[in-house]
């Protein structure tokens, strides 16, 4: 039985085991798997082998015997993710991802990662298996079977595969978790919400250029004597590709007749004041749900969205050094998801990425930094910080040259900074 090392888990999805061994907790052993490490205590060991000629249907199940949880780091019931710092101990730590105690003390040398499972089980079959080709076994079902009744369900599989000889039929009926919805009553909720963004969508596209925007917008515009101009733009999500729509001066919203580079702000209606221009937009959106219900049209949350478009009317005041960038990025809070900007004087600064509508605030905005991983914050090496300082300055560079926002997606092989700086600093006279 070749490869017979592919682990389905308890919570969901697979890996390879790798090995296995003692560990440190009392009557447990650890399993390393895809560069994880589980602990739980064995129960029992079962092997279904149904023959050299048929090893692809054989399985080993692996019971375990119920262990107390030692944290509240528990999820899916059974599993705890946690530190074992030294040999049989585990801890919490808000900021083990750090290799570091929560007073910010280091762990000791030799510490790990671990998922300690509370119960369940779990199944190994060969890498060949007809079983782990089937994406949706990997939802976990053989953890809610007990160990005959998952017997009988391969039984009855592996009986099916040779009798119906198309894979992908017989696929697509083992796809299903056999304690999910009755699929007949999920199909019809399916085709019901189909039809309801359908209706939606024609529904939007018959009369997007008929709502008046109007008193909403000067309600918001409050007067601000800023740098910067924002435009709102008008979105139909899954809607056909056509020219770019915009709120106007008179308050409808309206298609360009050409999609010119760099987008032109004429004929828009322009906010002095982004708090307001995104306050406007929540009251659109209010607006035209109410027109939707109104119609007897089924409001869907993701089937139109507005963005944000900057214009800039005066130059800024300040040029970011590399060193403010470091600072920043140093003192920024790793516990978020963060995202590097450039405000509208030129300054650098760290925002929550999670902040709906917020990057359309400043000209210049990096990819986010996911939480958790190091990127910002006291214990971050911000080895790359020269690499990022410049490009952000290209980035600010391109935004001076357009007068509209630039996103920095990736590390371009830039321009040397003095260059860049010398351009730059045209914008500032």
């Amino acid at each position: 039985m070749p490869g017979l090392n592919h682990m389905f888990l308890p919570t969901g999805g697979g890996q390879d085991v790798e090995s296995a061994k003692y560990a440190n907790e009392e009557g447990c052993i650890c399993l390393v798997a895809g560069g994880c490490n589980y602990i739980f205590k064995p129960y029992r060991l079962e092997l279904e082998n149904y023959g050299k000629r048929d090893y692809r249907w054989s399985y080993f199940r692996l019971q375990l015997e119920p262990i107390e949880a030692i944290s509240n780091a528990i999820y899916e019931d059974c599993r705890e993710s946690l530190i074992e710092d030294f040999p049989g101990h585990y801890i919490e730590s808000n900021l083990a991802s750090y290799g570091r105690y929560d007073d910010g003390t280091e762990f000791p040398k030799g510490h790990r990662q671990v998922d300690r499972f509370l119960n369940g089980s779990f199944v190994i079959f060969s890498k060949q298996s007809v079983y782990n080709h089937i994406s949706g076994t990997y939802d976990a079902r053989h953890n809610k079977m007990s160990s005959m009744e998952f017997r009988h369900y391969i039984g009855t599989m592996r009986q099916s595969y040779y009798m119906m000889k198309d894979f992908t039929k017989f696929s697509s009926i083992y796809q299903k978790n056999p304690f999910s919805i009755k699929e007949e009553k999920k199909d019809v909720e399916i085709h019901r919400r189909i039809e309801e963004s359908c209706k939606f969508d024609k529904f939007i596209e018959e009369n997007w250029n008929k709502w008046c925007l109007k008193d909403i917008c000067d309600e918001n515009n409050n007067k601000n004597d800023g740098k910067l101009e924002f435009a709102i733009m008008f979105h139909i999500n899954g809607g056909t590709f056509g020219a770019r729509k915009y709120v106007t001066e008179t308050g409808y919203i309206c298609e360009e007749d050409v999609i010119p580079y760099p987008v032109s702000k004429d004929g828009k209606y322009l906010f002095t004041d982004f708090n307001g221009a995104v306050k406007a937009i929540v009251e659109m959106k209010d607006y035209i749900k109410k027109i939707c219900s109104e119609s007897g049209i089924v409001w869907q949350e993701m089937g139109i969205y507005f963005t944000i478009k900057l214009f800039r009317i005066k130059p800024p005041s300040h040029i970011f050094t590399e060193e403010e960038i470091k600072e920043v990025l140093r003192a920024g809070n790793d516990f978020r998801n963060n995202r590097l900007v450039i405000d509208e004087e030129g300054y650098a600064q760290l925002i929550d990425s999670d902040l709906h509508y917020e990057c359309y605030r400043y000209p210049v905005s990096q990819e986010s930094y996911d939480a958790r991983n190091n990127y910002v914050g006291q214990y971050a090496n911000l080895n790359d910080v020269g690499e990022i300082y410049l490009a952000m300055l290209d980035g600010w560079l391109h935004h001076l040259r357009t007068g509209q926002r630039y996103d920095v997606d990736y590390y371009d092989q830039c321009e040397d900074a003095e260059k860049m700086l010398a351009e730059i600093k045209q914008y500032y006279q």
